[in-house]
C-alpha cells in the first residue's frame, strides 16, 4: 500500500536552478554600483593632491601691454577734398559746347576745362565792344590834337580872299569919295561902295573868327570825349566778364577724377567734373564724439583699405570743429546709423599715397594711436 501511495502521489515541482544561482550575482552588481562612485571620487581627490607635487613649478605670467587706440571707419580723399567744377553761376550754366579735359588729366589753377554754348555769341559782343573803344579813343585823340591842317589852310585861304576883297572895296570907296567931292561922282555910287566895303570887312572878320574857333581846344570837348571813352571801356569789361562766364576754369591744381556732363548736355547740380590733388592722399576718419577728445594732431595712425587688403600708415593733421552724422557705415545690421561723429583727417605717407591715388572715396578702417605724442 505504501508503495502504491508513493507511486500515485503527485511529484513536487522542482525549483528553477537559476533562482539560487542569480541571487549572489545581483548582490555583487549592487555593491559595485555603490562602490564605483566612491572610488571615482577618491581617485579624483587623490589626483588633485598629488598632481601639484608632480608638476614642475610654473613661471609667473607677466601682464601684456595692450595698445591704446581709437578705432573708426572712414574714407580715402585727396588733399583738400574733391572739388566739383561748375560754371560761375546757375544762370550762366547752359549746355557744354566743348570739353577740354578727360579723366586722369592734370589741370592747373585757372586752366579752362570746358566751354559753354553762349561762348560764340559773347565772343562777338567782345569784338564789338573793342571796336567801340577804338572809336572813342580816336575821337579823344582828335579833340586833343585840334583841327586838321587842311581845314586850317582852307580857313586861312578864305581869310586871304576876304582881305583882298576888303582892300579892293576900300579903294573903290576912296575913289567914290574923291569924285563926290569934285562933283564928278554921284551919292549913290558912294553909298554902294561903302556897303560893299562893310560887307567884305564883316566877311573877313567872320573868317578870322572861324579860324580861331577851329584852332581852339575847349576843355569841355576833351571831357566829353574822355567820358565817351570810359563808357566804351566799361562796355568792353562787361562783355569780357560775360565771355569769361562761358569759360569753366579749374579753381585749383588737381587731377580729373570724374566727368558728369559731356558736350551737348546741360549742367546740373553735380557740376561738370570733379578734381582732386591725388599727389597727397588723406584718410578721413569718422571718430565718435566721445572718443574725439583723445585724438590729437600729430598722432600716428594705421589705415586698412579692404579694397587693397593692405595696411597703410599716416599722421593726424586736422580735426573738424563740427559734430555731424555718420557717412560711412559698417556691414553690421545693428550698427547705430544715427551716431554723432567728428571728421579727423590723416595724411598718408608718401609711398602709401601712391598706392591709393586712384581710390578716392574708398572705405577704410582707421586706428589712431592715442597713446602717442600729439600737439
Amino acid at each position: 500500500m505504501a508503495a502504491t501511495a508513493e507511486l500515485t502521489a503527485p511529484a513536487r515541482p522542482a525549483r528553477a536552478p537559476f533562482v539560487r544561482a542569480d541571487r549572489p550575482r545581483a548582490r555583487r552588481k549592487l555593491w559595485l554600483w555603490i562602490a564605483f562612485p566612491a572610488l571615482a571620487a577618491g581617485a579624483a581627490w587623490g589626483a588633485t593632491r598629488v598632481a601639484p607635487l608632480l608638476r614642475p613649478a610654473e613661471q609667473p605670467i607677466e601682464p601684456r601691454a595692450i595698445p591704446i587706440g581709437v578705432s573708426a571707419l572712414g574714407r580715402l580723399a585727396p588733399q583738400g577734398e574733391v572739388i566739383k567744377v561748375a560754371p560761375v553761376s546757375g544762370a550762366d550754366g547752359g549746355r557744354v559746347d566743348r570739353l577740354l579735359v578727360d579723366v586722369g588729366n592734370w589741370v592747373q589753377a585757372g586752366q579752362v576745362v570746358a566751354i559753354l554754348d553762349p561762348y560764340r555769341r559773347r565772343e562777338a559782343a567782345v569784338q564789338k565792344a573793342q571796336a567801340e573803344v577804338g572809336v572813342a579813343r580816336a575821337k579823344l585823340a582828335q579833340v586833343r590834337a585840334g583841327p586838321k591842317i587842311e581845314e586850317v589852310e582852307a580857313k586861312q585861304a578864305l581869310i586871304n580872299r576876304w582881305g583882298a576883297e576888303v582892300r579892293a572895296a576900300e579903294r573903290d570907296l576912296g575913289r567914290s569919295s574923291q569924285l563926290l567931292k569934285r562933283s564928278a561922282g554921284s551919292r549913290q555910287d558912294l553909298d554902294d561902295d561903302t556897303l560893299k566895303y562893310e560887307q567884305s570887312r564883316d566877311s573877313l572878320d567872320q573868317a578870322k573868327a572861324d579860324l580861331a574857333a577851329l584852332k581852339a581846344i575847349r576843355p569841355a570837348d576833351i571831357k566829353v570825349a574822355e567820358a565817351e571813352l570810359v563808357q566804351a571801356e566799361a562796355g568792353l569789361a562787361l562783355a569780357r566778364a560775360d565771355l569769361e562766364a562761358a569759360e569753366v576754369r579749374s579753381p585749383k591744381k588737381g587731377q580729373v577724377l570724374r566727368i558728369h556732363v559731356w558736350p551737348g548736355e546741360r549742367v546740373g547740380d553735380q557740376g561738370i567734373l570733379e578734381i582732386g590733388d591725388t599727389d597727397v592722399m588723406h584718410a578721413v576718419a569718422e571718430v565718435y564724439e566721445q572718443d574725439v577728445g583723445k585724438v590729437k594732431v600729430g598722432q600716428s595712425a594705421k589705415i586698412r583699405v579692404p579694397t587693397l587688403g593692405a595696411d597703410l600708415t599716416g599722421q593726424v593733421v586736422r580735426k573738424d570743429l563740427v559734430v555731424s552724422r555718420k557717412v560711412v557705415f559698417s556691414n553690421d545690421p545693428v550698427a547705430d546709423i544715427d551716431a554723432r561723429v567728428v571728421e579727423v583727417r590723416i595724411k598718408l605717407n608718401t609711398d602709401d599715397s601712391r598706392k591709393v591715388a586712384g581710390l578716392s572715396n574708398a572705405r577704410c578702417e582707421v586706428v589712431v594711436d592715442v597713446g602717442g605724442p600729439g600737439q
